[in-house]
């Protein structure tokens, strides 16, 4: 499952438990991942969906529920290795 679908499916979650900050968060994570997929017009590496993740780790850092997401799901390799 690419990240996409998975930020897809958190995201379908959110709206359901009505949490819109959790959701805001997930659409803003899902619109950088559909961008960088429709600028390279073709499916994006795991290395390269990494990199969006990071970028708006790093950009939205003050997005607590972002953050708290990027940790539990393991997308970020960085935060990941910090964690442990």
């Amino acid at each position: 499952m690419s990240k996409i679908d998975e930020v897809r499916s958190e995201m379908m979650a959110a709206m359901k438990a009505h949490d819109k900050e959790r959701k805001d968060a997930l659409s803003a994570l899902l619109t950088a991942l559909k961008n960088k997929f429709i600028d390279k017009r073709a499916d994006l590496t795991e290395e390269e969906e990494n990199e969006v993740v990071e970028h708006m780790f790093e950009a939205y850092s003050d997005w607590r529920d972002l953050r708290s997401y990027l940790k539990e799901k393991g997308f970020s390799k960085k935060e990941k290795q910090n964690i442990q």
